[in-house]
C-alpha cells in the first residue's frame, strides 16, 4: 500500500505546532505566523487539529481564541476536488455560466462529439484541446469571467459544495523545513492568461476524473466525475510571495 504523502504531512504539520510557543518554531514557521497574523507575535502556545472531515481546510491553527484555517498541500500532483459532473452542471447553471459555455463544457468533458455521452469515438483531452483549440479557449474566457472564477474557486479549493463549511482562509504547500503560503484572496486575484491547450480556472485545471477512452477502464463511473487539480501549486505561491514578502525573521532582529 503506497503511503499518503498528504496525509502524513498534514500529521506532521499538527504535531509540529501543537503546544509550542512562537520562538520554539523554525525560521520557516516563524515567518509563515506572522504572515497569518499580520506581524502579531503571539504570546499563547499553539493548539494545532484537523480540519472537519470532507471539508477544504485541512488543519486549524488555533493562537488564543484565534483560528486560523488552512489548506495544505505537497507535491506537484494536488487534485484538489472531485464531484459528479451533473451536480457540477447544475452549479455552474446556478452562478450564471452561459448555455452555450455549459456544451462547450459538455463537448470537452465527453470529447466523443455529443454533448450527451452518446459518442463512439473519444477523444483525449490533450488531442481534443489540439483538434479544437478555439473551443477549449472560449470555454476558458467563461471559466474565468471575474465572479464565475471566484465562485468555482470557492468551491473547488476553498469551501466545497455547502456555505455551511468552514472556509480555508490560507493555502500552505510545502513541509515543516520549507513552504510557500497565501490567502485564498491572493489565489483568487492572480491574474492569469486565457490559454486553449488545457481547460482552466485561474490556475486550476479540469478534466474527468477518467476518461474510459477505450471502453475498457476498471473505473468506468469515473468518465462521469468532474476533477480539478492544481498541479502549479507551489510555482503560484512562489510568484505571490515573490511580489509581497516582507522581511524574514532573521532580517526582523
Amino acid at each position: 500500500m503506497s503511503i499518503n504523502k498528504g496525509f502524513v504531512n498534514e500529521n506532521e504539520f499538527i504535531e509540529y505546532f501543537n503546544g509550542k510557543s512562537f520562538m520554539e518554531l523554525n525560521e520557516n514557521f516563524k515567518n509563515f505566523v506572522l504572515f497569518l497574523t499580520n506581524n502579531d507575535i503571539p504570546n499563547e502556545n499553539f493548539l494545532c487539529e484537523k480540519g472537519k472531515g470532507g471539508q477544504k481546510p485541512d488543519v486549524v491553527l488555533k493562537v488564543g481564541n484565534k483560528k486560523y484555517f488552512i489548506s495544505l498541500k505537497v507535491g506537484s500532483g494536488n487534485s484538489v476536488h472531485q464531484e459528479m459532473f451533473s451536480e457540477f452542471l447544475l452549479f455552474l447553471d446556478s452562478i450564471g455560466f452561459s448555455k452555450n459555455g455549459l456544451d462547450l463544457l459538455k463537448e470537452f468533458h465527453y470529447a466523443d462529439g455529443t454533448l450527451n455521452d452518446t459518442g463512439i469515438e473519444r477523444l483525449s483531452s490533450v488531442e481534443f484541446c489540439k483538434k479544437f483549440p478555439e473551443k477549449v479557449f472560449l470555454l476558458n474566457k467563461e471559466f474565468n469571467k471575474k465572479e464565475i472564477k471566484k465562485s468555482i474557486l470557492n468551491r473547488v479549493l476553498f469551501q466545497g459544495k455547502s456555505e455551511s463549511y468552514d472556509m480555508a482562509e490560507f493555502i500552505y504547500h510545502g513541509t515543516i523545513e520549507k513552504g510557500y503560503w497565501a490567502t485564498s484572496m491572493e489565489i483568487i486575484n492572480i491574474g492569469t492568461p486565457i490559454r486553449n491547450n488545457c481547460v482552466h480556472v485561474g490556475n486550476l485545471t479540469y478534466q474527468p476524473w477518467g476518461r474510459d477512452q477505450d471502453f475498457n477502464a476498471v473505473h468506468p463511473d469515473r468518465r462521469y466525475v468532474s476533477q480539478f487539480k492544481f498541479g502549479s501549486c507551489e510555482k503560484v505561491l512562489k510568484q505571490i510571495r515573490g511580489k509581497s514578502n516582507g522581511k524574514s525573521w532573521d532580517e526582523r532582529r
